[in-house]
């Protein structure tokens, strides 16, 4: 008997799996940026790009789909909007530079799937290219700016 399942649990754990059709998902239905990519690309067989400010970028393509002729027709590009909760999608340019692979889908690929970034080599190193260019700015721009002095200019206000 320990192996029935009673209707009510049978109900609660497909309401979990229903896709949202009323415009508004609770918030148990919910992804985490991280996870989404990887979701959207096994869901869609789609190749996935996360776009964020903060480092978490990545490309990542199908497990179980063998890459298309066409690669560029199967991208989507998913930003993320500064509050955590909201997401746009971006489309790209034809032949834009493009992230590089995500670790993840590095580790788990399937040796079939191995040849989905071969199609994306080129655009992923113009993106290194003009990646490392930018970091270079960034280092000069730190060089003219002069330190803070914490002490002599009493950045804070005097606390009384």
């Amino acid at each position: 008997m320990s192996n029935v399942i009673s209707p009510f649990k049978m109900e609660k754990r497909n309401q979990r799996y229903m896709v949202c059709v009323s415009g508004f998902a609770a918030e148990d239905k919910w992804m985490r940026f991280s996870d989404m990519s990887h979701l959207i690309e096994s869901a869609c067989e789609r190749v996935c790009i996360n776009l964020t400010r903060y480092g978490f970028s990545k490309t990542c393509f199908p497990l179980r789909t063998a890459p298309i002729p066409n690669p560029n027709d199967c991208i989507i590009c998913v930003g993320w909007v500064s509050n955590p909760q909201y997401f746009v999608q971006v489309y790209l340019k034809s032949e834009c530079p493009i992230l590089p692979t995500s670790p993840e889908w590095a580790i788990h690929f399937t040796i079939s799937r191995e040849t989905w970034p071969d199609q994306f080599i080129k655009r992923m190193q113009e993106y290194n290219k003009l990646n490392k260019i930018e970091i270079e700015k960034n280092r000069e721009k730190l060089k003219e700016v002069p330190p803070m002095d914490l002490v002599d200019n009493n950045l804070f206000g005097s606390f009384k």
